[in-house]
């Protein structure tokens, strides 16, 4: 299928960070073997100067399908990334779709620079990061409009809008990227939640700040789903607690017209190419 010029052998996308092959921590990478069934590798969120991320823990399961995090975009920068990242498509053999965020601002300069640079073939915007400040852009469907109007401005990449579940009107804010330029929407992140342990302390680095991903955002995620795809026209990825072939048709069922894997994938690397396999 394709998302604008983007082709995609499946429609099988990875999470944005979560599931990851360049990050310097080894601890928080899969083996390439892990995502080559994907149609496209999404790369963990780029901001304009590097940033070290929250302090650790960044991460902590809650169950054994639930995860709870609070990275703060932890990535080495969009100059880094021109440099580094320039044979990750060939290395990995699909293309890649560079995710970036942090300053609305900064998300135009983004786009240009990883433009120029040619690596990617589509860009993710990410509107709807609940554990840095101003991240949830994807929550008021003007600020959102805006933002991805100022990077189809700068940008002839495909453009997948990352929206939020802790959004009232999911509908409203997908109608508006839509008309903005979006070419998908991506549905969508983390739950904003209080990362309190049962004694009351905080369980993340970040403190109390944090959001849920894995099976425990299921529900909310296909619910999520089901609203963007009655309003809008162009795809959307579904992204969400699928951690196997049941959860995946559900999604399908609420109006996916592309999987995105990320917790299940860490907690389970063969997913990937079980869903691939039927996804084919």
């Amino acid at each position: 299928m394709h998302v604008g010029a983007l082709a995609l052998d499946r429609p099988l996308l990875n999470g944005s960070g979560v599931v990851d092959v360049v990050s310097a921590d080894e601890d928080w990478n899969l083996p390439d073997e892990a995502v080559i069934k994907l149609g496209a590798f999404v790369t963990k969120t780029l901001t304009r100067d590097a940033r070290a991320g929250n302090e650790e823990p960044w991460a902590e399961a809650i169950d054994s399908g639930t995860l709870i995090n609070a990275v703060g975009l932890a990535n080495p920068g969009v100059d880094a990334a021109n440099r580094d990242w320039t044979g990750l498509a060939a290395r990995l053999g699909m293309p890649v779709i560079a995710s970036i965020g942090g300053s609305v601002d900064d998300l135009p300069e983004l786009a240009r620079l990883i433009t120029s640079a040619g690596w990617a073939e589509a860009l993710e915007l990410n509107l709807s990061c609940p554990n840095v400040d101003g991240g949830l852009v994807a929550a008021d469907p003007a600020a959102a409009s805006a933002a991805v109007a100022a990077v189809r401005a700068v940008t002839e990449l495909p453009i997948f809008a990352k929206l939020t579940p802790a959004c009232a009107a999911p509908a409203q804010v997908a109608r508006a990227v839509e008309a903005a330029g979006a070419d998908a929407v991506t549905c969508g992140n983390t739950m904003p939640i209080r990362a309190a342990a049962p004694d009351g302390s905080p369980l993340l680095g970040a403190g109390f700040h944090g959001g849920m991903s894995g099976v425990g955002l299921h529900l909310i995620a296909l619910r999520l789903v089901a609203e963007v795809a009655e309003a809008v026209a162009i795809p959307v990825v579904g992204l969400g607690g699928i951690d196997g072939e049941a959860a995946a048709q559900r999604m399908l069922d609420a109006g996916a017209d592309i999987l995105a894997v990320g917790t299940g994938a860490v907690l389970d690397p063969g997913l990937i190419a079980r869903l691939a396999a039927v996804l084919q």
